[in-house]
């Protein structure tokens, strides 16, 4: 899936420190490799005390974009919503002044997690409150993260290869040369 760049915004949008608040955690169940590739069928659990909101003021584009998805399951869909979206002038003017994520991120992201996302089992957010953001996202949600393990070794079996990545989500994973 390729995400063209927005005529109202050419230049890439630069990194920034991630807003304060939970950093959530990645446990894998199944025989797989890091979330991102996992096996057909394998199952990814995020730990996370997220109440499934998503703050506008910070993260512009991304109710849009996931209730896309949420709507359509469909990454092709997501991509084609990303010039009316990502390209949203008033967006866009908030991530120049510093003060909020570009609004084509959420389909950065998108692009980042289809292979995972489409090849999972199950997803499931161990510690986050149910709501509409999981279910849109196709997320599984638990109550515990020993509730999520037992879940998914009902869907992958008792002998399932656990990996566990506690900083997956909280630590960068691409390194940006901004200057």
């Amino acid at each position: 899936m390729a995400v063209a760049s927005s005529t109202s915004s050419p230049e890439p949008p630069t990194a920034s420190a991630a807003p304060p608040g939970p950093r959530p955690t990645a446990v894998s169940c199944g025989p797989h490799h890091p979330p991102t590739s996992s096996s057909p069928g394998g199952v990814v659990i995020g730990v996370t005390d997220s109440l499934g909101v998503v703050d506008a003021a910070t993260h512009p584009g991304y109710e849009e974009a996931i209730a896309e998805f949420g709507v359509a399951r469909s990454f092709e869909t997501v991509a084609k919503a990303g010039s009316r979206i990502g390209g949203e002038a008033a967006l866009v003017a908030r991530y120049r002044a510093g003060s909020a994520y570009h609004p084509w991120h959420p389909f950065w992201l998108f692009a980042e997690d289809e292979y995972g996302m489409t090849r999972a089992g199950a997803i499931m957010m161990a510690g986050a409150r149910p709501g509409m953001l999981w279910q849109q996202l196709g997320c599984v949600v638990a109550a515990t993260p020993s509730d999520a393990l037992a879940q998914a070794r009902g869907l992958v079996g008792a002998e399932a290869r656990i990996v566990a990545l506690p900083t997956y989500w909280s630590k960068p994973r691409i390194a940006f040369q901004v200057g």
